[in-house]
């Protein structure tokens, strides 16, 4: 009994020994192959949702619009993109590359703070710099127009910095394109 209990203590030891030597030397155990490049294409060829979660171009745009990409907020006085908008941005570009019927228009808000005139400026600015991003994406000047809105339409009409913040904003209106 006190040799059999050796014997498969030596066994165990022995497969583990080689196991590790195995991974010592830098060995892997064998993988599947994955998918070619042209088996991807030939399935997204096949289904055009398969890009936007089992959705058509369309109605990934209007989810995006309908969450977090509806609005993009800007610091005070600056039109640049933060790292989030850009992400959320990039969501939006591929829809709008995928369906040539939909067409973005972004409106630029401003806060109170600073002439009206100031503040068109800054709005527009605040529009063509959304527009430029989608632009760099791949989307076609067909699909996007601009305007800047200033302080005209505020989101929340308050003069304090919490409603100032949600003013300085790029918001999407989605129209269909003329045939």
């Amino acid at each position: 009994m006190r040799l059999a209990f050796s014997l498969s203590s030596a066994s165990a030891f022995f497969a583990v020994s080689l196991s590790l030597v195995g991974c010592a030397s830098g060995a892997k155990a064998p993988v599947a192959p994955e998918p070619s490049a042209s088996a991807a294409t030939t399935a997204s060829a096949k289904d055009p949702a398969a890009d936007f979660g089992g959705k058509t171009p369309e109605q990934a745009l209007d989810a995006a619009i309908e969450t977090a990409f509806q609005t993009v907020y800007f610091d005070f006085d600056s039109y640049a993109l933060t790292e989030q908008a850009q992400e959320n941005l990039r969501l939006m570009g591929k829809a709008l590359k995928a369906d040539n019927t939909l067409k973005l228009v972004v409106e630029g808000h401003s806060d109170a703070r600073g002439s009206n005139e100031y503040n068109l400026a800054l709005s527009l600015k605040r529009a063509e710099a959304i527009r430029d991003f989608l632009q760099s994406e791949g989307v076609t000047l067909e699909s996007l127009s601009v305007a800047g809105k200033g302080e005209e339409s505020p989101a929340v009409d308050a003069m304090t910095e919490e409603a100032f913040s949600k003013n300085r904003r790029g918001e999407f209106r989605k129209e269909k394109k003329a045939p």
